[in-house]
């Protein structure tokens, strides 16, 4: 390798300062992990390492943040569309609208947590839907980048991880209201 050549781990000064414009215009990690040829993942951790601001973390919700999630929840919107709009990550997005949605009713700052008759209920729910579309368990699981065997525990309603149940909720093209009244 010769002296211009940075390390390929090593992030040259000029793909930081891409990467910090472009994502405090707004940018998707995605597409800057396309221009400056790393993974989206890297450019989230670099990005908060050199003190991006665009994304707060462990920051309270508050009554606004919550009915624009649900409206746009209800609207079809993706988890990580919206986690751009909040200024949000795309887990804290998932987790808020788990809690919410199960709360069903107007959002509050209470979360509260299913009962384990009702994640039964649900993990049938999944196994059904799953079956109707033909996939197996570990289609579902690469589908939504899950580890099958969480999957299985979700299915059996032994496990409940907000994180997951986004992800397999949004490959399946659920929302968890319609799921509450259909399990």
């Amino acid at each position: 390798m010769n002296a211009k050549t940075p390390k390929p781990h090593r992030w040259p000064p000029e793909d930081v300062e891409l990467l910090m414009r472009l994502r405090d215009e707004g940018t998707p990690y995605e597409d800057i992990a396309a221009r400056v040829g790393r993974s989206a993942s890297a450019c989230e951790r670099k990005y908060r390492y050199n003190g991006g601001t665009n994304v707060t973390t462990r920051k309270a919700w508050t009554r606004p943040e919550e009915r624009r999630l649900m409206e746009m929840r209800r609207r079809g919107d993706p988890y990580a569309d919206i986690a751009n709009a909040l200024q949000r990550s795309r887990s804290a997005v998932a987790k808020r609208y788990c809690i919410l949605a199960y709360a069903d009713d107007e959002p509050s700052s209470t979360p509260s947590t299913p009962d384990d008759d009702w994640l039964e209920r649900f993990g049938g729910l999944i196994v059904r839907t799953r079956i109707r579309r033909g996939w197996t368990r570990r289609a579902l699981a690469a589908r939504a980048r899950v580890n099958e065997r969480s999957l299985r525990r979700l299915e059996q309603g032994e496990h409940l991880s907000t994180a997951l149940l986004g992800r397999v909720l949004d490959v399946l093209d659920m929302d968890l209201g319609l799921v509450r009244r259909d399990a």
